[in-house]
C-alpha cells in the first residue's frame, strides 16, 4: 500500500509539474488569429478560449478578430464566384458564337454537297444519281438499237445473199433447161426436117 502511494504520489506530481510547464510556455497571443486559414484560426480560437463546463469562453476581441477574417474570406468568396461567373458568362458567349459558326458550317457543307452530287441538265437542276440513270439508260437503249440494227442488217444480209444463190442457181437452172429445150427444138427440127426429106424423096 505504500508503494501504491508512492507511485501516486510521484505520478501526480509529475503531471502538475507537466501541465504548469505547459501554462508558463503558453503565452497569449491573437498573432494566430490574423493568418491561416479559417480552419486553423477556429482550431487556434478554441485552443486559447477557456472553458467552463460544456463551454468555452472566448474573448471579444478575439471572436470580432475572426469575424472579420470570415467577412473578408466571405467577400473574397464573393468576389471569385462573381468572376467566375462573368468568365462563365464570356464562355456561353463565345460558346453561342462557336455553336453559330458551327451551324453556318454545317449548312455551306451542305449546300456545298448539294452542288457536287447535282448538276445542271437541259437547265434543270439535276441529282447526279437520276443523272447517271437517265445516261446509262439512254447507252442502253443506244446499245439494244445498235443490237437490232446489226441483226436487222446481218439477216438482210444474209437474206440477199440467200436471194441470190437462189437466183443464181435458178439462172442456172434456167440456162440448162434453156439449153436441153434448145437441143430438143433442134433435134425435133431434125427429125422434122429429116421426115420431111423423106417426104419429099
Amino acid at each position: 500500500m505504500k508503494v501504491f502511494t508512492l507511485l501516486l504520489t510521484s505520478l501526480s506530481i509529475l503531471f502538475f509539474s507537466s501541465l504548469q510547464a505547459q501554462t508558463a510556455g503558453f503565452k497569449y497571443s491573437n498573432a494566430a488569429l490574423k493568418k491561416g486559414t479559417l480552419e486553423s484560426q477556429f482550431q487556434q480560437l478554441s485552443y486559447i478560449s477557456r472553458t467552463s463546463g460544456d463551454y468555452k469562453l472566448i474573448r471579444r476581441e478575439n471572436l470580432d478578430l475572426v469575424k472579420v477574417n470570415v467577412l473578408d474570406s466571405i467577400q473574397g468568396y464573393r468576389k471569385q464566384i462573381a468572376s467566375l461567373k462573368d468568365a462563365s458568362g464570356s464562355h456561353e458567349g463565345s460558346t453561342k458564337v462557336l455553336q453559330d459558326s458551327i451551324r453556318t458550317l454545317k449548312e455551306q457543307v451542305t449546300a456545298e454537297v448539294a452542288k457536287i452530287d447535282s448538276m445542271s441538265f437541259l437547265g434543270l437542276s439535276v441529282d447526279k444519281t437520276v443523272y447517271n440513270t437517265v445516261v446509262w439508260a439512254i447507252i442502253a437503249v443506244l446499245l439494244g438499237a445498235a443490237a437490232l440494227f446489226f441483226s436487222l442488217f446481218t439477216k438482210s444480209k444474209n437474206d440477199t445473199l440467200e436471194y441470190q444463190l437462189t437466183a443464181e442457181k435458178t439462172q442456172e437452172e434456167f440456162q440448162t433447161l434453156r439449153k436441153k429445150s434448145m437441143e430438143r427444138e433442134q433435134s425435133l427440127r431434125r427429125q422434122l426436117q429429116d421426115e420431111l426429106n423423106r417426104k419429099d424423096n
